[in-house]
């Protein structure tokens, strides 16, 4: 299989990306260490801005040609009050692009180009259309047989174009805060429908940033989830020969648990 960066669309859609440096943090599941994280991040100056409940749907070929890539087609669907007594689901494609050989620090920290919105798209439909599909992959069989999961065909979001791509993850999360920036972080912590949580700290570049910047807000989001990781939370995953703090994120969590054929593909490519 062979996978391209892409023509003119996928320029184009380049000079609308974002640069997201990020490193997941574990959240306790008991209350006290809970309301222990929220008052650290109120004394370190950060302020809830907002709480939120959205859908996330990942999609790829048949045989995981896009995961195993380091290449991540979300669609994520946002509940919208209307008014008191009225919500809708509003969605928009989205596309993280990461280089297996860089995007992913041993540590945790990771490295993301993102797009969304028309740009996303774009850069979705310009993918396909210089992907070659190698038919016989070792993996098509697990692959085609995780990806006919009973999704309701009226609820899979459409692309016109994208027709080859499948849904292989859906998960709801019901309860989603986000912290305002300081510094120039953010912390989103997340609670989803399968009982799992994760706290994540980032920083976002426009586009790209200079190598001094990024490596300097790499050293802040260490040090951050050190201060949250260390009052009240599960010390029991941190690694306190190397000083790190690991935690998987939503989807990763998703795939070990209902696909752990795509799961293990994904650690040996090295994208997870």
């Amino acid at each position: 299989m062979m996978i391209n960066n892409g023509g003119n669309e996928a320029n184009q859609a380049g000079a609308m990306s974002e640069l997201e440096i990020e490193k997941k943090f574990p959240v306790s599941d008991d209350p006290i260490a809970f309301d222990n994280l929220q008052r650290t991040l109120s004394r370190l100056g950060f302020e809830m801005t907002h709480q939120e409940e959205f859908i996330d749907w990942y999609f790829d070929l048949p045989a995981w040609h896009l995961t195993l890539n380091d290449i991540w087609v979300r669609y994520r669907e946002k509940k919208r009050e209307i008014d008191t007594n009225t919500d809708e689901w509003k969605g928009v494609w989205q596309i993280k692009r990461g280089d297996i050989n860089s995007s992913r620090q041993n540590d945790g920290i990771t490295s993301y180009q993102e797009f969304q919105g028309a740009a996303a798209e774009e850069l979705i439909l310009d993918l396909l259309s210089n992907t070659t599909i190698v038919t016989e992959d070792s993996h098509a069989v697990e692959a085609e047989q995780f990806n006919s999961l009973d999704f309701a065909k009226g609820d899979v979001p459409h692309l016109d174009g994208a027709e080859k791509l499948v849904p292989f993850s859906k998960f709801k999360i019901p309860d989603s805060l986000d912290d305002s920036n300081f510094r120039g972080l953010k912390v989103d912590i997340d609670r989803t429908d399968m009982g799992f949580a994760v706290g994540e700290v980032e920083a976002v570049f426009q586009s790209s940033g200079s190598l001094e910047d990024i490596d300097f807000k790499k050293e802040e989001i260490r040090k951050l989830v050190m201060i949250l990781t260390s009052f009240g939370q599960n010390k029991d995953v941190r690694n306190e020969k190397k000083g790190n703090v690991l935690s998987m994120g939503k989807l990763e969590y998703y795939l070990q648990v209902n696909s752990k054929c795509h799961y293990d593909a994904c650690v040996q490519a090295g994208v997870i």
